[in-house]
């Protein structure tokens, strides 16, 4: 998240919970916990979060339901995601290379064969 959805964040927050101060202290330690997340799911956490409880959230609110498995992935994470695994594809052994290894890994560990499946 960048510094001006936080702040969106924290101003959705305000109007639910009049009492939520916003300051820059606190946009920016917000930012610092959440920048590494997306936006777009961490509404979503809000909205989960504010279900279960009727107190105003802290960061790590918000990120617990974010990571829990009842939050689904967005867009931009599940690219990134295939993506990974596309590049792990890719650089993988082919099934042919890969037992030759083993069979060589086998013999310099002094395994037989029947060792080795």
């Amino acid at each position: 998240m960048t510094k001006r959805e936080v702040y969106d964040l924290l101003q959705k927050i305000k109007k639910l919970f009049p009492s939520f101060d916003i300051n820059q202290t606190k946009i920016d330690m917000w930012t610092m916990v959440l920048k590494d997340y997306e936006n777009e799911r961490i509404h979503h956490s809000l909205a989960v979060y504010l279900k279960h409880s009727s107190y105003p959230p802290q960061p790590a609110d918000i990120v617990k339901w974010y990571e829990d498995e009842h939050v689904t992935p967005g867009v931009k994470e599940t690219k990134m995601s295939l993506q990974k695994q596309e590049k792990e594809r890719i650089h993988a052994a082919a099934p042919r290379d890969a037992k030759r290894y083993l069979q060589k890994m086998a013999k310099m560990l002094g395994l037989r064969g029947e060792e080795i499946r």
